[in-house]
């Protein structure tokens, strides 16, 4: 059985919720929630008999940005656990033909210098799905060793997607979708601009140890990423 959620004010949904599972009816309800202060995490929670199953499907909107030439969908995993059967599925649905797409390894949370250029060995890209040349799919299923490989409590980290689209002759697009619209342009060949950057950083006592090795490291690779008229 599938049931629809209301979207409903924090308060309204977590009076109707408790009332459900306290109630006299002892009914079964379901309820998910995000706090204020961190919009990317998404709390779910429900009572079930014992033994049952429950599935939450979570629709939501996201701008992707194109950045170095490339669109990046960034998908955090951390179950704290290893997971039988782990499976994180992309659908890639565009306006125009997908003209390159990749996965890079899972980014580590504690990895600093990361390499997003390394491909991901256990991705399965498939181009061209349903004979169109505007779709695409990633499927990350990974196995328990990989899982494990990663640390005891399984992979804590960020899963990114990166493609971009065949723009040959079409430097700027306009989309309407749902009574809006969105107006992109991605001009070619740009003329790279200096720029002049100043960092403040942290040297204090704080800072001592992996912390302050830690921001060295973090320099080194902003420095190497900028231009010699930097």
């Amino acid at each position: 059985v599938e049931y629809v959620a209301e979207v409903m004010k924090k308060e309204e949904a977590k009076s109707k919720f408790d009332i459900a599972i306290n109630g006299k009816a002892k009914r079964t309800a379901g309820i998910v929630s995000k706090e204020t202060r961190d919009a990317n995490i998404f709390t779910a929670s429900s009572n079930i008999e014992p033994g049952q199953t429950v599935v939450f499907k979570l629709i939501y909107e996201e701008l992707l940005e194109r950045k170095f030439g490339m669109y990046r969908q960034v998908i955090n995993i951390d179950p704290l656990q290893v997971v039988d059967d782990l499976r994180i599925q992309v659908f890639i649905n565009e306006s125009l033909p997908i003209s390159k797409i990749s996965v890079a390894e899972v980014v580590q949370s504690n990895e600093i210098d990361f390499d997003e250029h390394g491909e991901n060995k256990v991705a399965e890209v498939t181009p061209d799905v349903d004979g169109c040349t505007n779709n695409a799919k990633v499927l990350f299923a990974p196995d328990t060793s990989y899982q494990k490989e990663a640390s005891s409590q399984g992979i804590s980290g960020q899963l990114i997607v990166k493609y971009d689209l065949e723009r040959t002759g079409r430097e700027n697009e306009v989309q309407v979708i749902g009574g809006f619209f969105i107006h992109t342009f991605v001009p070619e060949n740009l003329e790279i601009l200096q720029k002049h950057t100043i960092f403040i950083l942290d040297v204090s006592g704080s800072m001592y140890g992996e912390k302050i090795n830690q921001l060295k490291s973090s320099m080194f690779t902003i420095l190497d990423d900028m231009n010699e008229c930097d």
